[in-house]
C-alpha cells in the first residue's frame, strides 16, 4: 500500500511524491468505505493530508520502526492508537 519508512530521509524522499503517496490514500479510503468519494491533498504540513469528500480527513503518517525511533515523527506515535489504520487517521 505505503512503502515502509525506516529514516527521516526516506520519509522525506517519498512525502512530496504523489505517484507514491496517492495510490496508498485511494487504497485507504477504499478500506476505510469511502471510495469513490473526491480525494483532494491539502498543499501544506509535514505529512500528507487529503479531504475526502465533504465530510472526512485522511492524514498519513509514517508506520513501522520511524513512528517509534524520536526525531518530528516519534511523538505521533503516543496519539496513533485512537483512530489508527495501517498508519493513516480519518
Amino acid at each position: 500500500m505505503l512503502p515502509v519508512v525506516e529514516t527521516e530521509e526516506q520519509w522525506d524522499a517519498i512525502v512530496r511524491d504523489e505517484a507514491v503517496m496517492r495510490p496508498g490514500a485511494e487504497t485507504l479510503c477504499a478500506e476505510l468505505g469511502l471510495a469513490g468519494l473526491p480525494l483532494e491533498r491539502f498543499a501544506e504540513g509535514s505529512v500528507p493530508v487529503y479531504a475526502v469528500g465533504d465530510a472526512h480527513v485522511l492524514k498519513l503518517f509514517p508506520g513501522g520502526p520511524y513512528v517509534g525511533s524520536g526525531g518530528r515523527q516519534g511523538a505521533l506515535a503516543a496519539g496513533e492508537d485512537a483512530t489508527s489504520t495501517a498508519g493513516a487517521t480519518c
